[in-house]
C-alpha cells in the first residue's frame, strides 16, 4: 500500500502575502550550553502575522528573534520597521503595533515539514 505524507492545513505555502502582525510571545527552544555569542537560554520572540488576502486568508506564519532590543538586532530593527521608528524609545508596547499590515515572505526550510517567515516590510496603511 502506499501512503503520501500528511501536511497540516494550515501551512502557509511558500510566497509573498499581505499580513497583518498580531502577536508578539515568548516561545522556548532548547537551551544551548555553547551558543555563537556564549550560553543560549534558547528564549526567543515570536513575531506572528496572519495572511489576510487571497486562498491562504486567516492562516498564519511566523518568526523568531532573540529577546534583545537594540538598534543592531532583528529584533529592534523588526520593532522600528513596523513603528516607522528610526529609534527604540526606553519602554516598548508591542500590542500598539497589532493590526499593521505587512508583505511578508514566506519560505520553505529544506528538510523540514514547515515554512516560516523570513522576512516583512510594512504596508500602506
Amino acid at each position: 500500500m502506499k501512503v503520501k505524507k500528511t501536511v497540516a492545513d494550515s501551512i502557509v505555502p511558500a510566497g509573498s502575502y499581505l499580513a497583518a502582525f498580531i502577536e508578539l510571545s515568548e516561545h522556548a527552544f532548547p537551551e544551548k550550553e555553547d551558543g555563537p555569542y556564549g550560553p543560549d537560554d534558547g528564549l526567543r520572540w515570536k513575531w506572528t502575522f496572519e495572511i489576510i488576502d487571497g486562498p491562504q486568508s486567516g492562516k498564519t506564519t511566523e518568526m523568531f528573534t532573540t529577546r534583545t532590543l537594540s538598534q543592531k538586532s532583528n529584533a529592534g530593527k523588526y520593532y522600528m520597521r513596523l513603528a516607522s521608528a528610526s529609534i527604540i524609545p526606553d519602554e516598548v508596547d508591542f500590542a500598539t503595533l497589532y493590526g499593521i499590515k505587512c508583505h511578508v515572505n514566506v519560505v520553505a526550510r529544506p528538510g523540514k515539514d514547515f515554512t516560516n517567515c523570513a522576512d516583512f516590510s510594512k504596508a500602506p496603511q
